[in-house]
């Protein structure tokens, strides 16, 4: 069997499609199957794109509106936000560095598909190491209330940035794992 290596993931980006939207921010943490953090949390704010130049089009006025508030188009156009190509090359070392394979990263976190599908456009070497299989945290939880499995969600005071939704994302796998131990606990006795 191939070696799965589970990573959270949450990313921010100027719109919903991948193809005409960019990258804003990116968190990820490689995780064990108990979710159990085994690396060290990655995180990144990209630079916004030059107007005339891909992926540069114009947001949407709610995804606008809402990285205004929370402060990330301001992050975006600082000192510390980097360019997708420097982001990309740290990513394939974060993933050299903790030994991972290409086609070995299996994404977990929320709408988990939209964020894969952003990697793969806008982080080509990167996404040479994601497996075409995601876990989305929504998914989980519908599943396991439709098999009568109570689950505990988590809080959330989400700010559309991409540290704390991940962090969020790994609660809640946390808990559903929890939630599946518990009842097949109770199917024993």
């Amino acid at each position: 069997m191939s070696v799965e290596n589970l990573v959270v993931v949450d990313i921010e980006t100027s719109g919903l499609n991948e193809k005409e939207n960019t990258v804003l921010e990116i968190a990820l943490v490689l995780v064990t199957p108990d979710y159990v953090e085994k690396s060290s949390w990655y995180t990144a704010v990209l630079k916004l794109p030059k107007r005339g130049t891909p992926y540069s089009g114009s947001p949407d006025l709610t995804v606008a509106v809402m990285h205004a508030l929370n402060g990330l188009w301001e992050a975006c156009v600082g000192e510390e936000a980097k360019s997708k190509e420097e982001v990309d090359a740290e990513l394939v070392n974060w993933c050299k560095f903790y030994g991972i394979q290409e086609q070995s990263i299996y994404l977990q976190g929320r709408t988990v598909s939209f964020d894969h599908s952003f990697l793969k456009e806008h982080f080509p070497r990167f996404a040479t190491y994601l497996h075409y299989r995601v876990d989305d945290t929504g998914s989980v939880q519908r599943y396991l209330e439709r098999l009568g499995v109570k689950v505990a969600t988590p809080a959330t005071q989400s700010r559309h940035r991409a540290l704390p939704d991940a962090q969020y994302a790994l609660t809640q796998l946390r808990e559903y794992r929890q939630a599946v131990r518990e009842a097949l606990d109770a199917g024993k006795k």
